[in-house]
């Protein structure tokens, strides 16, 4: 479904209390990651080798600040007038968000190609993050035994979605940040019917949620779930079903998110 496809930012961000210009060896910072070693080890664990290797050359230590809800805690991080040294956010949205926040940092982006440099500026010349990582984020898989062909339009999804009682995994629970996996589909579908621009809009605001746009993505989600979820509970059990495991259940057909959150074993014979 490359018309669904979108990709999503983690951007370091130096927050407005730190002179960004350049730190002092021997000195010690602060970062705001979403990866915990208990919940998140292989994404925790190659973070923090980079790091090592960063403060083995630098001398500068690195003290991460575990949190499953990023900008949750930034915001009441900012509130007490204590935030972070650096936060590591999902989105451009999220740069947007605390635009008014951060200082620009002395660096160049000129190794960057477009969009990457344009997404970190703001559109302002300056540079307020770093990306480091992008992911496909809006696949959708399916079962190679119970879907002989891939969907490929969105009315070949909604077909497929009446044929099956209940075709889609669905997961909406995620700790503090819960409800992220429905607004992906929110997004992707606005992106998919309307284009850029809508999203954009919708991101800085300037387009309401009961929107004609908006509420036209959230109909058609509706009108793919609305015929129930293949998870316990049916669709109501979403609330309290994690993101990345509702495909384990084995009485679904298909999954929406990418491939880091679906959760799937190398064998489960999806595609």
């Amino acid at each position: 479904m490359a018309g669904l496809a979108r990709l999503l930012l983690a951007l370091g961000l130096c927050a407005a209390s730190v002179a960004c210009g350049g730190t002092a060896p021997n000195a010690a910072v602060t970062i705001l990651i979403p990866w915990d070693p208990t919940t998140d080890p292989g994404e925790y664990n190659a973070f923090m080798a980079v790091i090592d290797r960063f403060t083995q050359e630098t001398g500068i230590t690195v003290i991460p600040q575990v949190t499953r809800g990023v900008t949750q805690q930034l915001d009441a991080d900012l509130a007490a007038g204590d935030p972070p040294d650096v936060a590591d956010l999902p989105s451009p949205g999220a740069v947007y968000q605390y635009e008014r926040s951060l200082r620009p940092l002395q660096i160049s982006l000129r190794d960057y190609a477009q969009p990457w440099r344009g997404l970190a500026m703001l559109g302002t010349g300056k540079v307020f993050a770093v990306p480091v990582k992008a992911d496909v984020q809006s696949l959708i898989w399916y079962s190679t035994s119970a879907v002989k062909s891939a969907p490929a339009s969105w009315a070949a999804l909604q077909s497929l979605s009446r044929q099956r009682g209940t075709p889609w995994c669905l997961g909406l629970a995620s700790g503090v940040v819960s409800g992220w996996p429905g607004a992906d589909w929110i997004a992707d579908i606005l992106m998919s019917r309307y284009q850029a621009g809508a999203y954009q809009d919708w991101l800085h605001g300037t387009l309401a949620w009961d929107s004609p746009q908006v509420s036209y993505a959230w109909h058609e989600w509706g009108a793919l779930t609305r015929y129930g979820a293949a998870i316990p509970d049916g669709a109501a059990g979403a609330l309290s079903t994690a993101f990345n495991r509702a495909m384990t259940s084995g009485r679904c057909a298909a999954q929406h998110g990418a491939l880091i959150n679906t959760g799937l074993p190398s064998t489960a014979g999806y595609s």
